[in-house]
């Protein structure tokens, strides 16, 4: 098939000069949570687009780009060019080159919040139309992608077999699964509060959304993903709280509290129901409690037990010994942005070398990247954080329902949880998740938008501001 990203012609020209450019740009938030796990091209098409948008809208009306968020981001995106040249200089296995966009995602959210919170200016649609637009898409692809994967077949007649689900991984149709739940749970309590939408079309809504939380949830008990109950715990756990506090504040309406008390009450019934089930395979041989006895000591500077490493059900522990003796041999800069050749060539431990990742994505991206690009990235991930703060202690009239935000902190500790135990931040949709919730962080609000670019119209001699107010 051809390149996905011709399927959008002169959309950036278009971009900011009529409504339709406008509407394709944010079109392309519910698009690529689709795509990311159906089509991942798509996404990267995607992401073309919001790109080359931003460029054309800061050549246009020369917007200041000297912000914390966008300087580091194409600091980062350089970085990563410099890694992968220097590590094709000192040969390090696989192309580089061919990795790339892995690593992109982050730092293409500061650089599409640009072209976003200018086309959402002209369409007057809020940062909370956006996000549910954005965990509209999110649903959509898990849904499908399980649905295309055997999950009827599976609820209808027990356990999937040999740890997957058709064509998917068992820990990656967990992630589909726990990724949608958080986001559904958003939706319904937004939605029960909303009063945008006809009640019929309303309720409708949320009916099928449940009966999709529902049917997940239990094909994520079957599918016994130890990573997959411990991260959508955690995560609906601090949108939980996250909600309910807010509702305890009087922040958000009532019938949205008693919607999330009954989510809460759901989640719980179904943990106590298959209690048993879940129990049985956090505690089978015994591998998860040594993993993370062995992970906390290798946090507190403690050397790993040579006893646990050549146990049974020890190949996690083992690809840690091997990442650790990596970064030791390249504490810098690292081996480069493919690492999917290393544990083949590496490992002194047989029973691992069939694998091309590390299965905890922290100790995988300082093997890649080393000190110096943790460094980087920690400071990029800093100044998210501050500009999102920021924003959040402003008062402005297009601030986050708390149900919506309470589900972008979900998903980012659903991701951190899920980071442990895979290479997470490598796969497509949690890598479109970080990228969105970096733009949001940076989106800038309407007034403050067009107050910019209604000032270089006005040096420009042209009178466009329709496009912004």
């Amino acid at each position: 098939m051809g390149d996905p990203s011709r399927a959008f012609p002169g959309v950036v020209k278009s971009a900011l000069d009529s409504d339709r450019g406008a509407e394709v740009i944010v079109g392309c938030i519910p698009v690529m949570g689709l795509f990311a796990f159906v089509w991942p091209d798509m996404t990267d098409a995607a992401s073309i687009v919001l790109v080359a948008g931003t460029i054309y809208v800061a050549l246009r009306w020369r917007i200041n780009l000297q912000t914390p968020p966008f300087v580091l981001s194409c600091i980062w995106i350089a970085f990563i060019v410099f890694a992968a040249m220097y590590a094709t200089l000192e040969n390090s296995p696989g192309n580089q080159f061919r990795s790339l966009e892995k690593h992109l995602p982050i730092a293409l959210g500061p650089i599409g919040a640009i072209v976003l919170t200018v086309a959402c200016n002209r369409l007057r649609i809020n940062r909370d139309r956006l996000i549910v637009l954005f965990l509209s898409g999110l649903i959509a692809g898990a849904t499908l992608v399980l649905l295309c994967n055997g999950m009827l077949d599976v609820l209808a007649h027990g356990n999937p077999d040999a740890g997957a689900l058709g064509k998917l991984n068992r820990n990656y149709a967990a992630l589909a699964c726990g990724i949608s739940l958080i986001s559904i749970a958003a939706l319904v309590v937004f939605l029960s509060g909303s009063g945008r939408m006809r009640k019929r079309w309303r309720a409708s809504v949320i009916v099928i959304l449940v009966s999709i939380f529902l049917s997940e949830g239990i094909l994520l008990v079957m599918l016994e993903s130890r990573t997959g109950y411990a991260a959508t715990a955690l995560g609906l756990v601090v949108w939980c709280v996250l909600t309910l506090r807010a509702g305890a504040r009087g922040a958000s309406r009532s019938p949205g509290l008693i919607v999330a008390a009954a989510i809460v009450a759901i989640a719980t019934f179904g943990v106590a129901y298959y209690f048993s089930l879940i129990s049985n395979r956090i505690s089978a041989d015994g591998s998860t409690a040594v993993y993370l006895r062995e992970l906390a000591g290798l946090v507190q500077g403690h050397a790993m037990d040579s006893a646990s490493l050549s146990a049974a059900g020890s190949e996690r522990l083992q690809l840690i010994a091997v990442a650790l003796d990596l970064i030791h041999q390249r504490p810098w800069l690292g081996w480069g942005p493919n690492a999917s050749q290393l544990v083949a060539l590496f490992s002194p431990y047989p029973g691992i070398r069939n694998l091309n990742q590390f299965h905890n994505g922290y100790l995988e991206f300082l093997v890649s990247f080393g000190a110096g690009g943790g460094v980087l990235i920690a400071a990029l991930i800093g100044v998210l954080i501050w500009s999102a703060f920021r924003r959040g202690r402003s008062v402005q009239p297009d601030n986050i329902a708390p149900p919506l935000f309470a589900a972008m902190i979900g998903l980012m500790a659903y991701i951190l949880v899920t980071n442990v135990t895979e290479s997470a931040i490598f796969v497509k949709p949690v890598g479109f998740i970080c990228m969105f919730v970096a733009a949001l962080a940076c989106m800038r609000d309407r007034a403050a938008t067009a107050d910019v670019i209604e000032g270089r119209l006005t040096a420009q001699g042209q009178d466009e501001s329709h496009i912004l107010r």
